[in-house]
């Protein structure tokens, strides 16, 4: 049984991976996020194939949520620190105007390339962090049916019927109540 969990280093969005139900564990590199991957969770989930998906939003820079994936043929590539075993190239997949996001969570599932990421976003830009952002926060969640493609196509819907929070949402833990 293949164990995985993503984490990042700095820029790097990486996932530790066992390919023995978890007596042992690898890493490589995901990919190199354009800032820190770090506004909310990095997640990985995969389809009934095999293949493995992983999603983070950047903490500064864009402030998007991006997603990777790796088939299932090239998991065992993921071995020894390697740089890049066949990650697909990161995709941006908020849309119609989402400035910033926060805490992806992703589920895959059916054939290859099926893919769902909810996400916390708003059409305001800046930083959540900051006690001064205003904000309307919705929850969006948009899906791809060919994450391998060469430039997947991803559709966005917002789940909320009415914002569920207004203004900043702290990543800090308790950086942000002191």
């Amino acid at each position: 049984a293949i164990v995985y969990f993503p984490y990042d280093n700095g820029n790097l969005v990486k996932i530790a991976l066992s390919q023995d139900g978890g007596r042992s564990f690898s890493q490589c590199v995901v990919a190199t996020a354009q800032a820190a991957p770090t506004a909310g969770f990095l997640v990985a989930d995969n389809d009934e194939y095999g293949n493995i998906y992983v999603t983070w939003a950047e903490k500064g820079g864009g402030r998007d949520v991006y997603l990777s994936a790796l088939h299932a043929s090239r998991v065992p590539s993921c071995a020894g620190g390697t740089r890049n075993p066949g990650w697909t190239k990161p995709v941006r997949i908020n849309r119609a105007g989402i400035e910033t996001t926060v805490m992806p969570w992703i589920a895959a599932g059916g054939g290859p390339g099926r893919v769902a990421v909810a996400f916390y976003g708003t059409k305001s830009l800046g930083d959540p962090d900051s006690g001064a952002f205003k904000a309307t926060w919705n929850v969006y969640v948009a899906q791809t049916l060919n994450a391998f493609a060469k430039e997947p196509g991803f559709d966005q819907v917002k789940v909320t019927t009415h914002p569920f929070h207004y203004d900043s949402i702290c990543l800090n833990g308790l950086g942000c109540t002191i």
